[in-house]
């Protein structure tokens, strides 16, 4: 009954319809290895298909089989089990996304910080070559006191350079 629900299909529509008919052609093949390695193995662990839905959706679902043997190793039949996992699988994609989202986002960021940081570098770079060029253009000047200092020298107006200092 449960698959009833889950599927929308009636149990005469169900019942002697061929098992792979239950699954959605998206995972169709995937249905197919697994029955063949339950014919193989006689089991069949946590095999991940998509059941189909009567009006075409989809159901995703874990698939569990295990072989029911008398003493002679012939299968007599089998118990199995699908466990709906399609909130998990929603689940998972949105989690999927988010991450895309989030390296998009870093690396959008890391490049502005990198432009940032070359920015900073051309400041810094200007910044010590004005500091070096001031100490330098200070030492010039001081040069200059010195030897105006020694020397008697008045600019055209008369006035004496000496007296600037």
């Amino acid at each position: 009954d449960t698959y009833l629900k889950m599927t929308g299909y009636t149990k005469a529509e169900v019942i002697g319809s061929p098992i792979l008919k239950a699954y959605h052609h998206d995972s169709l093949e995937q249905a197919k290895q697994a029955f063949s390695e339950f014919k193989e193995t006689g089991k069949v662990n946590s095999k991940e298909l998509i059941l189909a839905k009567k009006d075409g959706g989809k159901i995703d679902v874990t698939l569990n089989v295990t072989s029911i043997k008398d003493k002679d190793g012939k299968t007599l039949y089998s118990m199995s089990s699908w466990r709906d996992i399609t909130e998990k699988k929603k689940a998972e994609e949105e989690l999927h996304k988010y991450r895309e989202d989030l390296e998009k986002l870093v690396e959008a960021r890391t490049a502005e910080l990198l432009e940032k940081n070359e920015e900073l570098h051309r400041f810094n770079k200007l910044f010590v070559g004005r500091e070096i060029r001031m100490t330098e253009l200070k030492e010039i000047i001081k040069e200059l006191k010195e030897k105006l200092k020694n020397a008697e020298v008045k600019l055209p107006d008369g006035t004496d350079i000496s007296a600037l200092k």
